[in-house]
């Protein structure tokens, strides 16, 4: 007796799984399709190696959107070859962006722009970051110099809000490296050599003319101090030698007086008396 199978009930399998599928699709992904969200712009003059669609949009460490579109600002402004302001603004990349609603408080695009237009003219700007060693990037807003972070400058009226970019920590470091290697890179070390040789030069000369009669007069003064030394040294030692006997011989009195107190005052010892027998 063969099976036979039930094409009804098989059909009626797939029907049902295809249906709780997207549900589930439906549901999960609910929060993200209707959530609401304000479109932001901004314009990049360097590389942006490591953002992707879907990166994070930050300010200060909190995300508050994510990327959506990235492209070169002539296919999205129609910068044609026949513009003039063609070869200026070719290379500008422009990353559009998804900021959460509730960032600005539930207002809309109309409203949120003079507020932003405001923030920017205090110093919110928007650049590149990674995220540690990984390399993965994402945009992050804050405020920064409005001295040292001028915001680009463009000749067409962006659709979305704006907010100007400032150059990334990594591309900062570079730009400044490539200055420093340009300025080593100009310097004359020839010149600078023979500069210090005639610097050199120059001070040994003012030293010698300074301080050579002082030095020749202390050469001087210490040869007559050793000439005086040397020729009163031998009356010296004779008078040593005449201080060391004196001293002996007032020795050689002060115990002789101790022994004989008459004679230091007689000049010479009494007759010796002999006993009666």
């Amino acid at each position: 007796m063969s099976f036979q199978p039930n094409h009804f009930k098989i059909g009626l399998f797939v029907v049902l799984a295809v249906t709780f599928c997207t549900i589930g699709i439906a549901v999960l992904g609910a929060g993200k399709i209707f959530r609401k969200t304000i479109p932001m712009e901004t314009y990049f003059n360097e590389s942006v190696q490591g953002l992707d669609v879907g990166s994070p949009v930050k300010h200060r460490g909190v995300q508050i959107g994510r990327v959506e579109e990235i492209t070169f600002v002539r296919d999205v402004y129609e910068r044609g070859l026949e513009d003039e302001g063609f070869f200026k603004y070719a290379s500008y990349v422009l990353v559009r962006c998804a900021l959460d609603i509730n960032t600005f408080g539930g207002l809309t695009l109309a409203k949120a722009r003079p507020i932003v237009e405001q923030m920017v003219e205090k110093g919110l700007r928007v650049r590149l970051a990674s995220q540690g060693l990984t390399g993965i990037g994402y945009l992050e807003v804050d405020y920064l110099s409005l001295t040292e972070n001028p915001r680009l400058q463009i000749d067409w009226v962006p659709v979305a809000l704006y907010v100007p970019s400032a150059p990334s920590v990594f591309n900062r470091f570079a730009m400044y490296a490539e200055e420093v290697l340009k300025e080593l890179g100009q310097l004359d070390i020839d010149e600078i050599g023979h500069d210090l040789d005639q610097l050199l030069v120059t001070l040994d000369s003012s030293f010698k003319a300074e301080f050579s009669p002082s030095l020749a007069q202390l050469h001087k003064t210490l040869s007559r101090v050793d000439s005086i030394l040397n020729s009163r040294q031998l009356t010296i030692e004779e008078t040593l030698d005449n201080l060391h006997r004196v001293s002996s011989n007032l020795k050689d009195i002060t115990e002789n007086a101790k022994q004989n107190p008459s004679q230091f005052v007689f000049g010479a010892p009494p007759e010796r008396v002999e006993p009666s027998r």
